[in-house]
């Protein structure tokens, strides 16, 4: 027995329609006066071997064939009447089918088969070729469409695909490029003064995804929905219900999830930053704590999903993905951690990511350092390779520097001062090393901050010195300082040993609160001193300009201004009183009608200027 899809009341009202669905064997569907692409047809029949449009007709006596014209009918009982052509509504029922199958199923190749039906005697077709494929009866149809062998490779070979294009022709009576009856209208820009119509389901969820923020709006209110369901998307409308209960409290995952699940859109495209965790080196017992910033890449989309590992050592906080999220990855070392390299993973699974996202996280387990070596071998090792390098730096500050020396001798001075410095400094970065840090690390990680203070702090002392040179030439300390530019830069480099060390030492105190890898949020010294030396250099630049501008200039500039403003009071001031006369008018007028008389400059007299 076949299966009806979509008919509306009892089918025993239909002679015929019962007796497809009696007749028609298991895994065959109907569909009565389905509206497809815009055309209503007279009957679908869903089988193996085709897609059967069957147009019924109540025809008797002489039927006039006249192609796609409409056709004659001579009834038994003398009268004609025009009928519409079966060539005509054949091949619009084929165009209709292959448009809709284009949009809904591109994968479907099955075969459109047109079936002339007609109930009690058979007519008589005069006057024509019989271009109609074939006119049989209501039983004829029947053994017709049952011994029809079924196609290969059609997408109609199982009972679940042929239901489910059943029920696409009758949900989807709006498919996906076709064109509606009136657009869809979402006010988009700033303050909704911008709109943009869709009139097909394609530009309506394009638009959707392009503008989320007003499509949220639209979803929630309700007219998403009643839209799709009064044009026939009932699919689309049932599917932007169902994310509303799914999603109450969130609008931009109730639209991810209803674009998602329509199937016409894709998921977006992930972007991972970092890709790769390297959690460093750590002790049993310490944790250490990366970032991964997860988003996704330009385009429509919204990110939602989950955060998870499997790694008993790894913990992923937030767990939840909603939009542009920033997810916290710590690494927590046990005491049976064996001692080495060790890799894990968090899995990002998103909605429409075909693929989960994997982010490795590696961390080197280290054996507790002994007491020697982190209070007398660490600290040495810092001052024997630091006093070497702050001595050969301030000899070479003592060469660029002599046009300041009258006698000269500084160069043992400042190559002493700088390897006694640089050795304390050292020997202090040994002693707050991290515990599980290899020394070789910490010193270059060490001798890599101190290159960048030193290369900052040099730079700032050129760009001041020439920056002063331009603003105050007349100053005689100027002149004699530009000559050895390049020695007062190798001293800033010398001295730049003082804040590196402190930050590094700043940074090892929060690891030891906060974790081995807990320093965000921090601001950074580099950053701020930067910062305060662009607003240094904007004052200085700044007061300079305006001390040299001409007081004629300012005077001038200043009267003009002054002229301005005082044309802008008038102009402002007449305005007011003339609204406020005729406000004063219209109550008048209103109290006394046609006996009012306004006063002139009622607001001058207001203020006392007549």
């Amino acid at each position: 027995m076949a299966v009806i899809i979509g008919e509306q009341g009892p089918a025993a009202a239909n002679p015929v329609l019962s007796t497809l669905l009696m007749a028609l064997p298991d895994g065959v569907f109907v569909l009565p006066h389905p509206r497809v692409y815009g055309q209503e047809l007279g009957c679908l029949v869903i089988a193996p071997s085709a897609i059967y449009h069957l147009d019924i007709r109540d025809w008797s006596g002489v039927v006039h064939d006249r192609g796609e014209e409409p056709w004659l009918v001579e009834g038994d009982d003398g009268q004609s009447q025009s009928e519409p052509s079966p060539l005509r509504l054949l091949r619009t029922a084929r165009e209709s089918i292959a448009r809709f199958l284009a949009d809904e199923a591109p994968g479907l190749t099955p075969a459109v088969r047109g079936l002339l039906v007609y109930r009690g005697d058979k007519p008589e077709v005069v006057d024509g070729e019989m271009r109609v494929p074939k006119l049989v009866s209501v039983d004829e149809a029947v053994v017709a469409i049952a011994d029809a062998p079924a196609m290969v490779d059609s997408g109609l070979e199982t009972v679940e695909d042929r239901e489910a294009l059943a029920m696409a022709f009758d949900q989807r009576r709006l498919a996906y490029r076709q064109r509606a009856s009136r657009p869809f209208v979402l006010s988009t820009g700033k303050h909704a003064r911008v709109r943009r119509a869709g009139w097909s389901p394609e530009e309506v969820l394009h638009l959707l995804a392009r503008h989320p923020e007003p499509a949220v709006q639209q979803l929630l209110g309700g007219s998403l929905s009643e839209w799709l369901q009064t044009e026939g998307a009932l699919h689309l409308a049932d599917l932007a219900t169902e994310a509303l209960s799914r999603y109450p409290a969130d609008g931009h995952l109730a639209l991810e999830w209803f674009l998602l699940n329509s199937g016409y859109m894709p998921g977006p495209a992930l972007q991972l930053r970092p890709a790769k965790v390297r959690l460093g080196y750590l002790l049993a017992g310490e944790s250490a704590t990366g970032e991964v910033t997860i988003d996704k890449r330009r385009g429509p989309g919204y990110v939602f999903g989950q955060a998870t590992s499997e790694d008993p050592w790894l913990s992923v906080a937030p767990e939840v993905l909603a939009g542009r999220t920033r997810i916290r990855i710590t690494g927590q070392i046990s005491a049976d951690m064996q001692v080495g390299e060790h890799h894990g993973e968090v899995v990002i699974t998103a909605a429409g990511v075909a693929e989960p996202k994997r982010i490795p996280v590696v961390a080197q387990v280290r054996r507790v350092p002994s007491k020697w070596s982190r209070w007398l071998l660490r600290p040495l090792l810092g001052l024997a390779t630091a006093a070497p390098l702050g001595a050969a730096l301030g000899w070479c500050a003592a060469l660029l520097l002599t046009p300041y020396v009258s006698h000269g001798g500084l160069g043992l001075p400042l190559a002493i001062g700088g390897a006694v410095l640089w050795g304390i400094m050292g020997a202090i970065r040994g002693a707050q090393q991290p515990p599980a840090w290899p020394s070789l690390y910490a010193l270059a990680h060490w001798l890599i901050r101190v290159a960048g203070w030193g290369a900052g702090a040099a730079a700032l002392m050129v760009v001041s010195l020439l920056l002063t040179a331009q603003l105050w030439p007349e100053a005689a300390w100027v002149n004699t300082t530009l000559p050895v530019l390049a020695g007062n830069a190798v001293l800033a480099c010398l001295l730049a040993v003082i804040p590196a060390t402190v930050a590094e030492a700043a940074r090892n105190r929060r690891s030891a609160v906060h974790g081995a890898g807990a320093s965000e949020g921090q601001p950074r010294p580099v950053v701020r001193g930067l910062v305060l030396t662009v607003l240094l250099i904007g004052l200085l630049w700044g007061g300079r300009a305006l001390a040299s501008t001409p007081s004629v200039s300012l005077s001038s500039s200043a009267t003009a201004l002054t002229e301005r403003a005082q044309g802008w009071y008038g102009a402002l001031e007449q305005k007011v009183n003339d609204y406020v006369d005729r406000l004063y008018l219209q109550h008048l007028q209103e109290s006394r009608p046609g006996r009012a008389r306004g006063p002139q400059g009622w607001f001058d007299q207001i203020l006392g200027q007549d």
